[in-house]
């Protein structure tokens, strides 16, 4: 049985935590989970609201990334009509590269999409929009327009 863990990271300002703090705390339950065997560690983008305090996971994915072993990652919520949907792409690949044992892989995106920019940041082509705007990403290229 595989075991994941969503962290919304909630944060509520009348309460005693900072933010700060909150991002602590997120590493420590990441680290845990590493270590007692969960598969996944997913977490969520929110902006503008105290409910969540993390407006870029893929910021977090790349710390958790660096502290943990064989944890998966993966965003939960991307919001793409705040971002290019290329630069999300962008952004998780590099995620991945830096990942030394694991894939960080954000549930929004299609793998292929994932592996297509990978690919493209590791062997130094044009640039990774690029090779995501293919006919075989013909999605993501009408997302960008």
């Amino acid at each position: 049985m595989r075991m994941s863990i969503f962290s919304v990271q909630d944060h509520y300002p009348t309460q005693a935590r900072t933010v700060p703090e909150l991002y602590k705390q997120i590493l420590a339950q990441a680290e845990l989970a590493d270590q007692l065997g969960y598969d996944t560690f997913w977490v969520a983008e929110h902006h503008f609201h105290e409910y969540g305090a993390v407006p870029n996971p893929a910021i977090m994915l790349a710390s958790i990334a660096q502290r943990t072993k064989r944890l998966r990652l993966g965003t939960a919520i991307s919001i793409l009509t705040f971002h290019n949907p290329l630069t999300v792409a962008e952004s998780y690949a590099m995620v991945d590269i830096l990942r030394t044992n694991s894939k960080a892989t954000p549930s929004i995106l299609p793998k292929s999409a994932i592996v297509s920019t990978r690919r493209s940041l590791q062997s130094n082509n044009c640039c990774p929009a690029c090779a995501l705007a293919t006919p075989a990403n013909s999605e993501l290229s009408a997302m960008s327009n």
